[in-house]
């Protein structure tokens, strides 16, 4: 759930507790359950593309992160290096064939 939906959530949940809800904060609160609902019976892939309309900027930081992670001198730059390593010496084994 985004950031804003919870804050809502919160903020709804403070102003139920202390009754001063106003016919609009009302309908909003109905409404905030009714989308929870909804979300509640999307499918695993329903629910991904949702959070990713929700949070895009989460997925550009994560492209940015893998991006780093891939130059030269970053993460996966050294896990290819130990891979490598370990196949010149033997240690590994090539992947099986596919099945036919």
């Amino acid at each position: 759930m985004g950031f804003a939906l919870n804050c809502w959530c919160r903020y709804a949940a403070r102003v139920h507790a202390t009754r001063e809800l106003t016919p609009l904060w009302h309908e909003l609160l109905i409404a905030n359950r009714l989308v929870k609902a909804a979300i509640d019976q999307l499918s695993p892939e329903e629910r991904c593309e949702l959070a990713s309309l929700l949070n895009p900027i989460e997925e550009d930081d994560w492209d940015r992160q893998m991006k780093n992670d891939a130059e030269p001198g970053g993460k996966l730059d050294r896990i290819k290096e130990a891979a490598n390593k370990e196949w010149n010496q033997g240690k590994s084994l090539p992947f099986p064939k596919p099945a036919e």
